[in-house]
């Protein structure tokens, strides 16, 4: 079973102010614990999780570092920057052609490149020699 959320910032965006006073503040930060715990105990049953959003810097950050595979399409700065720690590897996302994504299988630390439904056979952690 699988359960895709779009445009996800309208939920789980990250609060604006760091004001702990905040009751916007305070309501995200408990919105940010209640999906993190709903995100672990969902994927242990078996229940995978489709979040896609444009601006994916704006979303809490369990939206970024608990899925193990990630499909990155294009993304300009600073969407960038949570994807990759190499100045190569975030100007590659930033070139991307329509269609074409990157893919991050975290478990396996596998990079590759994905067009429609074909992966291209060369995967980019070789091109990349990662």
């Amino acid at each position: 079973m699988s359960t895709v959320w779009f445009e996800d910032h309208v939920i789980l965006e990250k609060p604006i102010t760091t004001n702990n006073d905040d009751a916007g503040f305070i309501m995200k930060e408990q919105l940010a614990k209640i999906f993190s715990e709903l995100l672990k105990e969902y994927r242990s049953r078996g229940v995978g999780f489709t979040i896609a959003d444009q601006s994916p810097a704006r979303l809490l950050d369990d939206v970024i570092s608990q899925p193990s595979i990630k499909v990155i399409f294009r993304e300009d700065y600073p969407n960038n920057l949570l994807f990759s720690d190499d100045a190569f590897e975030r100007e590659i996302l930033t070139q991307l052609p329509n269609r074409l994504a990157l893919v991050i299988n975290g478990a396996t630390g596998e990079k590759y490149l994905v067009m429609g439904s074909t992966r291209i056979l060369i995967m980019i952690k070789a091109i990349l020699k990662l």
